[in-house]
């Protein structure tokens, strides 16, 4: 067996993380299925079956790692510059050089002993020594399950911690817990979760997610002088507090509301505008769902659009920026605001990453719809678009949250509909822009393309309906909702009879508009002349009857559930009679009666796209 250790000052714990989830794979590749790796923040150590290449082990290194020179005049790159490298196969050292840095038979304790030197004689030595006189924790999982029993004997939830459990595992060779007292009830709770986790990796403390009570670092030290780390940790964020704390009391100067007019002078983007603008497009938007709906209150949803972007005036936000919307409605509620209003103009952030929560109230759930559909509106009129698997703008991941958002709570809100209600306003705004109203019509098209796009890419790869299905019904509504219950109904249903009938009327209806044989009268004014043409007469006039209905419930089981009873006299008319007659009265019946099937099917699902049944 050969053992390779390389030793640094200390490698960033984002580049350690990345690495160690893939390196299974990769030291396999290069080293063989019985090696293993090990990986702190001052060593990497690799243990083979037998002496390999140093090229193998410089190719290990380099993966996903960014590069900086350390020797001068070398063309050797790395994260971090190599300071020792240990390498003995049994009980014989192994002469190799790796960027400038010749190997040795020895090792160095864990810094805070002071880098003692430490002489290996053999592999088995290596780990026993390292541990027992090095003070060193080799295995990330021993650090990480050590991490974890220390967080849970201090009652934090480790389920909700996993990020910074990685990164104090790559942060320490020996992990040990210095908990420390604190109060953050004088800033927002988040804000002061992000102190602690984001800016100095420690582990919140809380009782009910309000206020933040203690904090419990994981400082690398075996034998820490606690009172005086901790004194230096809670010294660091009663400083940090304080600042957010001074940026509030400076916004707090200035109610949220007097903040609206600021929009104007902030641009959102050169082409489309300023903030003031996109959001005076968010409330049009928002007043669109608002009717359609109904929920909501329409002088409530107005003035959460507007409040709703405010707080990116504040230094709080400048500060803080992922959290914008959570602090326009700490400022909300500190100004009083309506308690309803105050929680949309956070909620209309949400969701932001797949698996976030959706708005809980009916005012955030409009105005988060609104402002992400404003935002991919505003991002096609103003050229930004989308190219290759890239989202730089969050394009895909604001139609993913509307069609979500849509879907799971219900609301029937046609995407095509709205655009054609935006439509003139946009144009007016753009002509103002020294944009002309073809290319306006043009881009608006192109956004609805794309999210035509993504309501059939969420449909049959989020939810996993099949894709011709889907493709079906979204080319007849632009609603994802809509589209969601007509696919899930017709993928939970035998709907043969349907794709059938359907297809066969509208073979004959697009032979006669070819052959320009296609002329119709109204349903009513039909007078069969045959039995056939009377019983398929009478079985449209009931499905034209009871499909209304029916569509409008959006019972789209039941809908389908028609063509069964309608597939027999379907059959029995084009067995009988010749549709494309020769004679213009017989042929205008005929396509009379069998129009109305069409027109229904039609509008249900484009069955051209659709897979035979």
């Amino acid at each position: 067996m050969a053992l390779y250790e390389l030793g640094f000052d200390e490698l960033p714990a984002k580049y350690l993380i990345s690495l160690s989830k893939k390196k299974g794979k990769i030291q396999r590749k290069l080293f063989g299925y019985n090696s293993q790796v090990f990986l702190t923040p001052r060593r990497i150590i690799i243990k083979t079956p037998e002496k390999i290449e140093k090229e193998k082990i410089i190719e290990f290194l380099k993966e996903n790692y960014s590069t900086m020179r350390w020797i001068e005049n070398s063309k050797t790159e790395f994260v971090r510059p190599l300071r020792w490298i240990l390498a003995i196969e049994k009980d014989k050292k192994i002469d190799i050089e790796i960027f400038g840095v010749p190997s040795s038979n020895f090792t160095f304790s864990h810094r805070a002993l002071g880098n003692k030197k430490i002489e290996i004689q053999s592999e088995d030595e290596f780990f026993l020594k390292l541990k027992e006189e090095g003070k060193v924790f080799i295995s990330d999982n021993e650090r990480r399950e050590k991490i974890k029993k220390i967080l849970q004997e201090n009652g934090i939830d480790i389920k909700k911690q996993e990020e910074l459990i990685e990164i104090a595992t790559f942060s320490t060779e020996h992990p040990y817990p210095i908990v420390g007292k604190i109060n953050s009830e004088r800033i927002p709770y988040k804000i002061a979760y992000d102190i602690l986790t984001k800016t100095l990796f420690v582990f919140p403390i809380s009782k009910d997610e309000k206020v933040i009570e203690g904090f419990l670092a994981i400082a690398d030290n075996p034998h820490p002088d606690e009172q005086k780390v901790k004194e230096g940790y809670e010294f660091v964020i009663r400083s940090r507090f304080e600042d957010a704390e001074f940026y509030i009391n400076e916004d707090r100067k200035m109610r949220l509301s007097e903040r609206i007019h600021l929009l104007e002078k902030i641009v959102f983007n050169e082409r489309f505008g300023s903030f003031y603008d996109r959001e005076v497009f968010v409330a049009k938007a928002a007043d669109f769902i608002y009717a359609k709906t109904g929920i909501g209150s329409r002088d409530k949803i107005k003035r959460a659009v507007m409040l709703s972007k405010a707080d990116i005036t504040t230094g709080l936000f400048r500060e803080f920026p992922e959290h914008q919307g959570y602090i326009g409605m700490f400022y909300a509620i500190q100004d009083g605001e309506d308690e309803e209003i105050a929680k949309a103009i956070f909620e209309h952030t949400l969701p932001e990453k797949p698996n976030d929560p959706l708005p809980e109230s009916e005012l955030g759930t409009i105005i988060s719809i609104a402002d992400k559909l404003i935002h991919i509106f505003s991002a096609f009129l103003s050229s930004l678009h989308i190219t290759g698997e890239e989202d730089p703008f969050g394009l895909r991941r604001a139609a993913r949250a509307v069609i979500r958002t849509l879907i799971e709570k219900k609301l029937d809100i046609d995407i095509a509909e709205l655009s054609e209600f935006l439509e003139p306003f946009f144009i007016e705004h753009m002509t103002s822009k020294s944009m002309s109203e073809d290319e306006t019509k043009e881009k608006i098209s192109h956004a609805i393309t794309f999210i035509k796009e993504r309501i059939e890419n969420y449909l049959s790869q989020d939810i996993g309906l099949k894709k011709d299905i889907v493709k079906g019904v979204v080319e007849r509504t632009l609603s994802p909702s809509d589209a969601f219950a007509r696919a899930k109904a017709l993928s939970e249903t035998d709907f043969s009879s349907l794709f059938y009938v359907a297809r066969r009327v509208r073979n004959i209806i697009e032979q006669a508009q070819k052959k320009g044989l296609f002329n119709v009268r109204e349903i009513d004014k039909v007078s069969p002349r045959t039995e056939a043409e009377a019983k398929l007469l009478q079985s449209v006039l009931s499905l034209y009857e009871k499909s209304y209905d029916i569509i409008k419930q959006k019972n789209y089981k039941e809908f389908i559930s028609l063509f069964d009873e309608l597939r027999e006299p379907v059959d029995n008319f084009f067995n009988s009679v010749m549709v494309l007659s020769e004679n213009e009265e017989e042929r205008e019946i005929r396509l009379s009666i069998i129009f109305p099937i069409f027109q229904i099917t039609d509008f249900f699902a484009d069955f051209t796209k659709i897979e035979k049944r």
